[in-house]
């Protein structure tokens, strides 16, 4: 079966959808995380995998 952390997380996603409530997934560094991530139904996410940490004024140019 999948790892205890896989099971962890499948879990949470849940008791979020059940409670629906919105999911923001932390820490997405590779493209399987995300893509396990996108199959639980968690379509919210950040790390490394999307942008490095960044400074207000990048962070203000990367809105516009």
């Amino acid at each position: 079966g999948p790892e205890p952390n896989g099971r962890i997380i499948t879990a949470i996603v849940e008791m979020a959808r059940a409670l629906d409530l919105d999911i923001v997934a932390e820490g997405i560094e590779q493209d399987e995380q995300r893509d396990r991530l996108l199959e639980l139904g968690c379509e919210h996410g950040q790390g490394f995998l999307f942008s490095p940490a960044c400074s207000h004024p990048r962070l203000r140019a990367l809105a516009r």
